[in-house]
C-alpha cells in the first residue's frame, strides 16, 4: 500500500471515513475539520485518516441512538438475531476489505489475519445467534411475571489489538438484547469500524441503532462515558482505562462492564505434558495478534526440576519462529501496533534482564533486520522469575513468555494467583480430576485443561483488576438486559 492512501473500497465511499462519522445511518461531517492518521504498524507510512470526535459528535450519535431505542427494543427477537444474521453475511462479503485494513493496522500476519481477526469476529457473532436461543426473555415466579428488556443505549469502546472481534462482542450482544449503541474505535486502528458500518448498511439496519464516533479517549471516549443518554458503559481496554471509565461513570451511576488487563498462568504439574504444554504455551502468547492479547498465557509454571528442560524446549521452537513483514506468509509475529506499544514491551524486557532475568531466546532490542521503522521486538523468552518480580505481575502485550519453578501444587497455585489480574489460564496434568480440581481453584475468568477449543457460547471476562462483566454467548446478551416485575 502506498504512503497517505486510504486502503479501503473507492466503490463502497469507504473513503468518507477521513472527514465523518457513521451516524443515524449515514456518514455525517464531524463537527470539526480535524482528523487523525492512521499508521501502517511495519512502515509506520500514513494508510489512512478518520475524523477525531468530538463532544458535540457523540452527542448527536447518542441522540440518534436514543431515537432508534424504542422501536429496535420493540422488534421481536428472531428480527433481531436475522438482523445480526445478516451482518455476518455482510462481512463475509467483505472479508478482503477487512483483511486490507486490519494487517497494517494490527501487524497480524497474514497468515493468521483469516482466522485470528476476520473469522474471529463473525464466531463471536455466530455465537450471539446460537445464545440468543438460551436467554430467558420472560418467567413466572409464584405471583410476578418476570420480563428481562434492554437496558438502553450502549457505549462501547474497543480496543486496537482485535479490531474486528472487539467490535463483534459489543455489537452483537447489544443488537440481539434490543440495545442501540454508540461505538467508539481505537485511533490506532479504527479503518475496520468503517468495513463494519458498510456491512451495517448492506445488512439493512434502521437508521440509528449501530453508529461509530471517531476520535481519541480524551476527545470522543470520556463524552461518551458521560453523556446522559447512553445508559450502561462496555469497554475493553487497559485496566488504567477501565479506572477511568469507572470514574467517569460513576457520576451519573451508569452501569459499567469492563473487560481488561491480564497476566495469565498455564501450569504444568509434575505429571503434565510438557512438551505439549510449552508449545501450546509459546503459541498462544506469541502467535496470537503478536502476543497483544489479554487473555495470553504469558507465565509458563513447570516444577523445578523440569525448568532446565523446558527452557531447551523454548529455545528450539522460539528460535524457530519468524519474525518479520506481516504481508510475508512465512511470518509468525509481526510488528505491534503503535510505537508506544513497542516502546513498553522493550523497556519491559530491557528491565527484566537488568533485575537478572535469563534470556533463553529472544531478548531485548528490535530483531536484526527490523531496526529502522516498524513497530517491531523480538518473540522472547526469559527464565529465572521470581513471582514478585515486575515482570512476572505486568502486563507486557507482546510476545514474551516468562518460565518460572514451582514446588508442588500448592505453590503452583499460589503463583498462578499471584498477580493482580484473573482473566486466563492453563493447567496440565495426565490425571483429570486432579488438573480439575486445580483449575477450580484458580482465581480466573476461564481456564484451559490440558489443551481445549475456545468456546463462543461461554462468559468470557475476569476477576480482580481484569474487570467485571461478561462477553459472548448468552451471557454477553444477559449483561445488556434488566429485569423488570409485574405481580398480579
Amino acid at each position: 500500500m502506498s504512503a497517505k492512501a486510504n486502503p479501503v473500497s473507492a466503490e463502497s465511499n469507504l473513503d468518507l471515513a477521513a472527514t465523518h462519522n457513521f451516524i443515524g445511518g449515514e456518514w455525517l461531517p464531524g463537527s470539526s475539520a480535524e482528523t487523525l492518521p492512521v499508521l501502517d504498524s511495519a512502515t509506520e507510512e500514513e494508510i489512512g485518516r478518520v475524523a477525531r470526535g468530538s463532544a458535540a459528535d457523540v452527542d448527536l450519535a447518542a441522540r440518534s441512538a436514543r431515537d432508534a431505542f424504542s422501536a429496535w427494543a420493540t422488534t421481536p427477537v428472531e428480527q433481531r438475531v436475522a438482523s445480526v444474521k445478516a451482518i455476518v453475511d455482510a462481512l463475509e462479503d467483505r472479508a478482503e476489505e477487512l483483511r486490507q485494513v486490519v494487517i497494517p493496522e494490527t501487524g497480524t500476519p497474514i497468515s493468521q489475519v483469516d482466522e485470528g481477526q476476520i473469522a474471529y469476529a463473525n464466531e463471536i457473532l455466530n455465537g450471539y445467534i446460537d445464545g440468543a436461543d438460551s436467554v430467558t426473555w420472560e418467567e413466572t415466579i409464584a405471583n410476578s411475571t418476570i420480563f428481562y428488556e434492554p437496558i438502553g443505549v450502549v457505549g462501547g469502546i474497543v480496543p486496537w489489538n482485535y479490531p474486528p472481534g472487539a467490535i463483534a462482542s459489543k455489537l452483537g450482544a447489544a443488537l440481539i438484547a434490543g440495545c442501540t449503541i454508540v461505538l467508539k474505535p481505537s485511533e490506532i486502528a479504527p479503518l475496520d469500524a468503517v468495513v463494519f458500518a458498510d456491512a451495517i448498511t448492506a445488512a439493512g439496519l434502521p437508521p440509528g441503532v449501530v453508529n461509530f464516533v471517531f476520535g481519541t479517549g480524551a476527545g470522543a471516549g470520556e463524552p461518551l462515558v458521560t453523556h446522559e443518554e447512553i445508559d450502561v458503559i462496555s469497554f475493553t481496554g487497559s485496566s488504567r482505562g477501565g479506572r477511568r471509565v469507572s470514574e467517569l461513570a460513576a457520576a451519573s451511576l451508569k452501569p459499567v462492564s469492563l473487560e481488561l488487563g491480564g497476566k495469565s498462568a498455564s501450569v504444568v504439574l509434575e505429571d503434565g505434558d510438557l512438551p505439549t504444554a510449552l508449545r501450546y504455551c509459546l503459541d498462544d502468547c506469541m502467535l496470537q495478534l503478536n502476543g497483544q492479547v489479554c487473555d495470553a498465557l504469558s507465565r509458563l509454571v513447570v516444577p523445578r526440576e523440569r525448568l532446565a528442560e523446558a527452557e531447551e524446549l523454548a529455545a528450539e521452537y522460539v528460535n524457530s519462529i519468524v519474525v518479520g513483514d506481516p504481508m510475508d506468509p512465512e511470518t509468525s509475529v509481526g510488528p505491534l501496533a503503535s510505537a508506544q506499544q513497542q516502546e513498553k514491551v522493550l523497556s519491559l524486557v530491557d528491565e527484566a534482564v537488568t533485575d537478572g532475568a535469563r534470556v533463553v531466546a529472544g531478548g531485548a532490542g528490535r530483531p536484526e533486520g527490523y531496526t529502522d521503522a516498524g513497530y517491531y521486538v523480538r518473540a522472547t523468552v526469559l527464565s529465572g522469575i521470581e513471582p514478585t518480580d515486575s515482570i512476572a505481575t505486568t502486563e507486557v502485550f507482546g510476545p514474551v513468555v516468562c518460565l518460572m519453578a514451582h514446588d508442588g501444587d500448592q505453590d503452583a497455585l499460589e503463583i498462578a494467583n499471584g498477580p493482580m489480574y484473573g482473566l486466563g489460564g492453563a493447567v496440565w496434568s495426565a490425571d483429570g480430576d486432579r488438573a480439575m480440581a486445580f483449575a477450580r481453584q484458580m482465581r480466573t475468568g476461564q481456564v484451559d485443561v490440558n489443551t481445549a477449543e475456545y468456546n463462543f457460547g461461554a462468559p468470557f471476562g475476569g476477576f480482580r483488576q481484569s474487570g467485571h462483566g461478561r462477553e459472548l454467548g448468552r451471557f454477553g446478551i444477559e449483561e445488556l438486559l434488566a429485569s423488570k416485575s409485574i405481580q398480579v
